[in-house]
């Protein structure tokens, strides 16, 4: 989404960027990769919030978010942050309790990790670990998440696409930019790479009663408020 919003903000800028380039490190450096990261984003937001009530009707403001089946979001985390960047020797160390690609040394200990944060007692934070944390924890949905306007389910399908092109048009994108955006969609593959694994990850999970109840524990939330399904190996993704 932020390559589709920098694109839509300038198309003549963005251009070769959004179609010759990944979407995921295309944006690093440029003005709006910069003004559109994570820390900066929030601290922007945070500012805003000192004079304007976002949820309020007036904001006239369009609340939409993208929420991913739990399962699918922990492997795709899983095997990009604990597989493939702990390869690195001076990574390995500090990333996912040093499991690796351990589910079984990691899940128990992720499980208590975020136990001991959602009853405010000191952790030890490691790199990259937000990616772990329940969707349900973001995005003030815990006061807010029945003024969302919409919620988009991910999922590398026709469906999602189609949904995130209707969004946009309903909230006045151009057609052409609509048709333009519609295409990268089906076109750009997402460089973690961990596409081509999450379903040999997923069945180990599945398969394992035990760590499959960590899980549903660590993401209760999520199945719940987003209506999301535990027991399914497909998870649209």
């Amino acid at each position: 989404m932020q390559a589709i919003f920098c694109y839509i903000d300038d198309q003549k800028r963005y251009h070769r960027l959004f179609f010759d380039h990944s979407w995921l490190h295309g944006l690093d450096g440029t003005e709006c990769g910069k003004s559109t990261a994570y820390g900066a984003l929030r601290k922007r937001f945070l500012k805003a919030a000192e004079e304007i009530d976002f949820f309020a009707e007036k904001s006239e403001i369009y609340h939409f978010s993208i929420i991913r089946h739990p399962i699918g979001r922990f492997i795709s985390a899983f095997i990009d942050i604990c597989i493939n960047r702990a390869r690195r020797p001076r990574m390995s160390k500090l990333l996912c309790f040093a499991c690796r690609g351990n589910l079984e040394c990691f899940v128990p200990k992720l499980h208590d990790f975020l136990y001991k944060q959602s009853v405010h007692r000191p952790v030890n934070k490691w790199p990259l670990d937000w990616h772990f944390l329940p969707q349900s924890w973001y995005c003030d949905y815990d006061r807010y998440l029945n003024k969302y306007d919409q919620l988009l389910r991910y999922g590398r399908n026709d469906q999602f696409r189609t949904e995130v092109v209707d969004m946009l048009g309903k909230r006045g994108v151009p057609p052409d930019l609509l048709s333009d955006i519609e295409k990268q969609l089906k076109t750009k593959k997402n460089l973690h790479a961990t596409f081509d694994r999450s379903s040999e990850y997923e069945k180990k999970l599945m398969n394992n009663p035990l760590l499959l109840e960590y899980v549903y524990k660590i993401y209760h939330l999520d199945f719940v408020w987003f209506g999301y399904r535990l027991n399914t190996t497909n998870t649209g993704e």
